[in-house]
């Protein structure tokens, strides 16, 4: 007789029986539609290992030991996936990664699963939802490089802060395609908004596409925003404690990737306007401990800025880089930090800039910072942005003032 399982789910008249022996020890997952159960033993006198009415089945088995796997449910055909960690094979939905061992803190952890700074959503699992993370944040006003015009900011995710304060105006709005969560609590004011008249009638000078979301806190003039979502001022929203959440683990994730051991450590790099300083960096976990950085801009009587750029060259095969910042980073107008390839490297790593406690951050009006700036002690200031500059991800504990910025956010963590 079939044996009696412990968890109940779809028992049916088809059943699939399975026998193996483990060729390594580790955690085994199993997943499918139909009902799982594992048992050790000989037929006839099978013992319940786990068993997983959900259609999923996580469990360790020993390398050596012979498993019996039933697979149940009324269907006649079902898929079922297995894969086995520190086999070496990166297999199946459950695994992104297999280094061929079971050991934690290597890049790889003991589930096959990459671990920060190789995941950059596994340092920042909470802040990388947005991609703006502040104690207050302003969105105000700039002046387009381009133009010289009035030019509104504009950012591509959400944003979380404790408290918010965003402005627009005809043809220079404010514009955020995520949402806007404001931890700040009962009695205070959360969040202001501010728009402008036309023709005498006022008019939303913020746009937002998603929710507008307060741990308690007042929305203060809300007509003078136009919100695609909800707006919630419960305090019980769960995208408040998310937000919360962000602010507090930033501190931590900066002291995790400074404490990395460099591959490359380098002084003070100051690049003279019209002028390229280049880094070229390795395979793997790329990690570079730079003093400062100074990207210089000048500018004629004509009104012509001429910048510096600095480039950081990957190697096809790098999966992270980490810059670590002691001192600061300054870039004068218009200067520019490019990663090459564009797109490398892929998710789920990343370039992150990490700035150490008590650096600072210098960014004059239409720079380019294409990468994730994790800066806990450091007010950011990001001005207006010229035809195809902009910024990645900003997280800070202190205030951000976002002038016109573009920011599109990179790490879009699920």
């Amino acid at each position: 007789a079939d044996p009696v399982r412990s968890c109940s789910g779809q028992v049916g008249h088809h059943n699939v029986w399975f026998t193996f022996t483990a060729a390594s020890s580790g955690p085994l997952s199993v997943v499918s539609t139909a009902q799982l159960t594992l048992y050790t033993g000989a037929c006839g006198a099978l013992v319940e290992a786990a068993c997983g009415a959900s259609g999923s089945l996580s469990v360790l088995i020993t390398a050596g030991e012979t498993y019996t796997l039933e697979v149940s449910g009324p269907e006649a055909t079902y898929q079922v996936t297995a894969t086995v960690c520190g086999d070496g094979i990166v297999s199946g939905p459950s695994e992104t990664c297999d280094d061929g061992n079971l050991v934690n803190g290597d890049g790889c952890d003991d589930h096959c699963l990459l671990e920060c700074p190789e995941d950059l959503c596994r340092c920042l699992p909470n802040a990388g939802k947005f991609s703006v993370v502040g104690g207050k944040v302003t969105g105000a006003l700039g002046k387009s490089v381009d133009s010289g015009y009035p030019q509104g900011a504009d950012i591509r995710e959400s944003i979380c802060a404790i408290t918010g304060k965003f402005s627009g105006r005809l043809e220079s709005e404010f514009y955020l395609a995520g949402d806007a969560i404001l931890t700040s609590g009962v009695g205070t004011t959360a969040v202001r908004f501010r728009g402008y008249k036309l023709d005498g009638a006022p008019t939303p000078g913020v746009y937002i596409d998603g929710d507008v979301a307060t741990g308690g806190g007042f929305v203060k003039n809300p007509q003078n925003a136009a919100i695609g979502g909800a707006t919630d001022t419960s305090g019980t929203n769960p995208k408040v404690a998310t937000c919360q959440q962000a602010l507090s683990e930033l501190t931590t994730a900066s002291a995790t990737l400074a404490s990395l051991a460099p591959t490359q450590t380098l002084g003070s790099i100051v690049v003279a306007p019209d002028d390229t300083a280049t880094i070229t960096v390795g395979p793997g976990r790329q990690v570079v401990n730079i003093d400062s950085i100074k990207l210089k801009s000048r500018s004629d009587y004509g009104g012509f800025i001429g910048w510096s750029e600095l480039d950081f060259v990957l190697d096809p095969a790098t999966t992270v880089l980490v810059v670590n910042i002691a001192k600061g980073l300054s870039m004068g107008a218009l200067g520019v930090v490019s990663v090459e390839p564009w797109d490398a490297p892929p998710p789920p790593g990343g370039v992150i800039f990490n700035f150490l406690p008590g650096a600072s951050l210098s960014l004059g009006t239409g720079v380019y910072l294409p990468v994730s700036v994790l800066a806990p002690t450091a007010k950011i200031r990001a001005l207006a942005y010229a035809e195809d500059t902009g910024f990645g991800d900003l997280y800070t504990t202190k205030a951000v003032k976002l002038k016109g910025a573009y920011v599109p956010g990179y790490l879009a963590c699920p």
